[in-house]
């Protein structure tokens, strides 16, 4: 299905809105919306606390200000788009651009909630067809887009954010790359070399099935020059989660450390159609990428183990010295 300039979400009824500002400042110099609390405070636990300077290393790169005008690409449920509108003070633009409508839906309630829609829009389109008109924009950001997109749709994709981006302004995107991964636990030495594997393996698995490329984020730089580009720059996008690392609040992040454990050993001991259904489209990926089903169901055996371990003796998790090293690149293009 192609895109078409009226191809908009029909936008729900305006939900009642609370009397309390709408800014909060939740981290050093960064206003983010203080409604759509459990999603922000999911995140915050799950990503941008274990990794702090995250969020503000990208809005440092976004530099949104006030009077601009924002695209962000297949944004999904808004989350992005959101924060780009809190930069921009009443003044300014921000389109969220996704190809489905249930997202869109969603984020449309969540930026009438949050009280947005004076300088937010949606619209649904692709990556690939954005429905704007040419150099209207003076920052495109796309975030996790490109590695999911068939190969020959990558540049185009690409292309398309240059083309509605003006003269002077700036294209922003973040992907992951599979070889920044690196695991190291001297504890669990047989679990480490199989969670390397079985990286490796799905990476190559789920290229060959699915076409998604976990390696992109070094390729950045070929695809920004193939669209156009001139002038690109290339920044680490980098995580780091050590097992004894609770954060700020060492009470609460041990409590969110084993609720986050607990999740994953029930989802590996689920029994219901829909589990099993995940668990095999995973290992059929793991095959195609070379992992023998002994190694498969050795991997779940040891994870398993590892979380049962850590869940039923919490005091483990703080001599857990595990490192799981991760990341991709962010990647600037300039219009000249």
């Amino acid at each position: 299905m192609q895109p078409t300039d009226d191809a908009t979400p029909q936008q729900p009824p305006a939900a009642p809105r609370p009397n309390t500002t709408r800014e909060t400042h939740t981290y050093p110099r960064l206003q983010v919306p203080l409604f759509g609390t459990e999603y922000l405070d999911y995140a915050k636990r799950q990503l941008f606390a274990r990794h702090p300077d995250y969020l503000p290393t990208l809005v440092r790169l976004m530099d949104v200000h006030p009077g601009m005008t924002a695209v962000d690409v297949h944004c999904g449920a808004g989350f992005y788009t959101r924060l780009i509108a809190s930069r921009l003070q009443g003044e300014g633009h921000v389109v969220g651009i996704d190809p489905d409508p249930v997202l869109l839906t969603h984020a449309q309630q969540q930026t009438i909630i949050e009280g947005w829609e004076e300088v937010l829009a949606l619209r649904q389109g692709y990556a690939t067809a954005l429905p704007l008109p040419d150099g209207i924009a003076d920052l495109v950001f796309a975030n996790s887009v490109l590695w999911v997109l068939p190969q020959d749709q990558r540049v185009q994709a690409v292309r398309e954010m240059r083309r509605v981006t003006r003269v002077g302004g700036r294209v922003l995107v973040a992907e992951p790359d599979g070889g920044l991964v690196h695991i190291y636990d001297e504890q669990r030495p047989e679990l480490q070399e199989l969670e390397t594997r079985v990286h490796e393996a799905f990476v190559r698995g789920t290229l060959a099935l699915d076409g998604d490329d976990y390696q992109i984020g070094r390729k950045l730089p070929t695809i920004f020059q193939a669209a156009g580009f001139e002038r690109v720059r290339v920044f680490p996008r980098l995580f780091v989660v050590a097992g004894c690392d609770l954060g700020d609040d060492p009470k609460q992040g041990l409590l969110d450390r084993i609720t986050e454990y607990q999740q994953a050993l029930a989802a590996l001991l689920n029994t219901a159609p829909e589990a099993q259904a995940r668990r095999a489209h995973r290992a059929e990926r793991l095959r195609a990428g070379g992992l023998s089903d002994a190694d498969i169901a050795r991997h779940q055996e040891l994870t398993i183990a590892r979380l049962k371990d850590l869940t039923e003796q919490p005091q483990r998790i703080l001599q857990d010295t595990s490192v799981y090293m991760y990341g991709g690149l962010f990647c600037m293009g300039y219009r000249t």
